[in-house]
């Protein structure tokens, strides 16, 4: 926004991204929603750690803020 602002030259596209405040609470509304047993959800937690190496509670920003 501030380049607009300032008379920078105007993209013809743009593209914003960003993370989840807090993954696990999105996988668990998502497993919620497509009415997943916890034993599954508790296998999708268990397949990130195991891939990234880290604890599922490693991805949470309110965590990483305090």
């Amino acid at each position: 926004m501030s380049m607009a602002l300032s008379g920078a030259v105007q993209p013809q596209k743009l593209v914003l991204m960003g993370v989840f405040a807090e993954s696990s609470r999105v996988i668990r509304d998502f497993g919620n929603i497509m009415g997943l047993h916890e034993m599954v959800l508790q296998g999708v937690f268990r397949g990130i750690e195991r891939r990234s190496g880290l604890p599922i509670s490693e991805y949470s920003v309110q965590q990483k803020a305090a």
